[in-house]
């Protein structure tokens, strides 16, 4: 499929390159990152029948229940009142495109409630659902919020399962949202990751799904990658053919050996699309900045 028929631009003049290396020191990271794909596929050949978002899971809760923190995972790094201030960006974002107080919001890969928790406090009570691979995450996220608060909005936070998946399939909520999530999706694993999202985008809904941009596919750290618009455009038409596209565009990625920008991916999904394949996408290059979520 052309990427002039499908709408995205891959706003070449602009790109940002990474910092140049030394052969020894380009050479050195090649080997650190076999080194580190070596240890996932050790990983799962130990354990049958796992995933690399499983990998995922397991290396960040061991991390967690050593004392370790992470950037967006866990209770480790954050008082409540320091948690409180994280993750706002995202809800600014979805007010200014339309989310509203009465609105059904589904967050996919919720995560420790970082941005959950802005939703939380934004939506009438019972609006909120939350998913993720593991429970790890979100009740370590609930720790960290008031009980009267959860008493009142009464979130509703759940497993990422097929079953789960298909009944909230069923019932289309208006926002869905997925925020730092696509970046730490193993190339081979993401067909399947966006099947799943968008079993959750029904023909009323508008989803936010965050990324990492760059020219071309590049790994970046041992579960990190960056990834064109026109490869997630090519691979969301063959799964939902006749889906509209947009992709909002922000600021590049503060390290100087990652040449990647944050952007954002917006998909909807006609109730025509059903009835045939379509060319809908859009680039919103330069409209509705893109906040740092």
């Amino acid at each position: 499929m052309r990427e002039a028929a499908l709408g995205i631009e891959d706003d070449a003049g602009s790109w940002r390159e990474p910092v140049r290396l030394g052969g020894l020191v380009r050479a050195g990271m090649q080997l650190y990152l076999r080194a580190l794909r070596l240890r996932f596929q050790l990983w799962r050949r130990l354990r049958p029948g796992t995933s690399f978002s499983d990998y995922y899971a397991f290396r960040v809760q061991r991390k967690l229940a050593e004392g370790g923190v992470h950037p967006t995972l866990g209770r480790n790094r954050w008082s409540p009142g320091e948690f409180r201030w994280y993750g706002a960006g995202a809800l600014a974002f979805l007010v200014s495109h339309g989310l509203e107080r009465h609105h059904r919001c589904i967050e996919y890969g919720c995560g420790s409630l970082r941005v959950g928790q802005h939703l939380i406090r934004y939506l009438d009570a019972g609006r909120y659902t939350g998913l993720d691979v593991t429970d790890r995450f979100f009740l370590d996220g609930l720790d960290l919020l008031e009980p009267e608060l959860q008493e009142q909005k009464r979130p509703r936070l759940a497993l990422i399962t097929s079953a789960g998946l298909a009944e909230l399939g069923r019932h289309p909520a208006d926002f869905l949202v997925s925020i730092e999530v696509l970046q730490h999706v193993e190339p081979r694993e993401l067909d399947a990751f966006l099947a799943s999202l968008l079993q959750l985008v029904g023909p009323e809904t508008r989803a936010f799904v965050s990324f990492r941009e760059w020219k071309q596919p590049l790994q970046t750290a041992e579960k990190s990658w960056s990834r064109p618009a026109r490869e997630l455009a090519e691979r969301i038409a063959r799964i939902a053919p006749g889906a509209r596209l947009e992709v909002v565009r922000g600021e590049w990625v503060k390290r100087s050996w990652d040449p990647s920008r944050k952007s954002i991916l917006c998909i909807q999904r006609p109730a025509a699309a059903a009835h045939g394949p379509s060319s809908g996408a859009e680039d919103a290059k330069g409209s509705n900045p893109c906040p740092s979520i």
